[in-house]
């Protein structure tokens, strides 16, 4: 019954019991698929990721990865808004790469803003409405994430990125390397919210403030859980 997987024959429970893990993940797999259950489909998905990707997530540093600029620091947070985007942006898109920084350092609070729901609220609108700046917005994340000295910053960046993930996915030439950063930094419960919002993607609505403020609330509680 927990895996959505029905038999009156018991000689089949037998036979399904005895599969090995992966044969019995690509079960569980197919009937989470078939029953387009988002939440099963991501525990799947992640347990099978695990289990394939075991000792190749090396591979997937931000440092390594292509298809970010090059000469861009990723290893280092910073309380300067970027000039040029971390990602391969068009050049007409300069500027809102620059905006993005600002309004991520405004919710960080790493410069000030007086209304930090409304840097929010830009940039998810930003990620949903145009594809193009999803990968460019969890760059910018991770690098504010990363050798953050100020915990106050560090938690509203990952309140920020768990808000991001509810709402839409990275590029699927980014996916990787966002997982192997979120597991580095031992953040699993955000690898299978990953998953769900690959397999769901992205929200066709746009979020009202109060959507925002409720999402913000349960990133809050999940921030406070894994850093208890």
């Amino acid at each position: 019954n927990e895996i959505g997987i029905h038999f009156d024959n018991e000689e089949r429970i037998r036979i399904l019991c005895a599969l090995p893990d992966s044969s019995f993940l690509d079960v569980k797999l197919r009937t989470a698929l078939a029953m387009n259950n988002p939440k099963m489909v991501s525990e799947v998905t992640f347990a099978i990721k695990s289990r394939e990707m075991e000792n190749e997530w090396g591979k997937y540093t931000l440092s390594s990865c292509p298809y970010i600029r090059p000469g861009v620091n990723l290893d280092e947070w910073t309380n300067t808004p970027v000039k040029i985007p971390l990602t391969q942006l068009r050049e007409e898109q300069f500027a809102l790469g620059a905006k993005l920084s600002k309004l991520i350092l405004g919710y960080m609070r790493d410069r000030y803003y007086p209304y930090p729901l409304g840097c929010l609220n830009e940039i998810v609108k930003c990620g949903v409405v145009f594809p193009d700046t999803r990968d460019e917005i969890y760059c910018q994340l991770c690098k504010q994430l990363t050798n953050n000295p100020n915990d106050i910053s560090s938690r509203y960046g990952w309140e920020l990125m768990t808000t991001c993930i509810s709402f839409f996915p990275p590029g699927n030439e980014f996916e990787n390397y966002l997982e192997a950063f979120l597991r580095e930094h031992d953040r699993i419960d955000l690898v299978i919210s990953l998953h769900k919002i690959v397999f769901t993607g992205a929200n066709e609505k746009l979020p009202s403030l109060r959507d925002l403020k409720r999402e913000e609330k349960a990133a809050e509680e999940s921030y406070s859980y894994n850093n208890y």
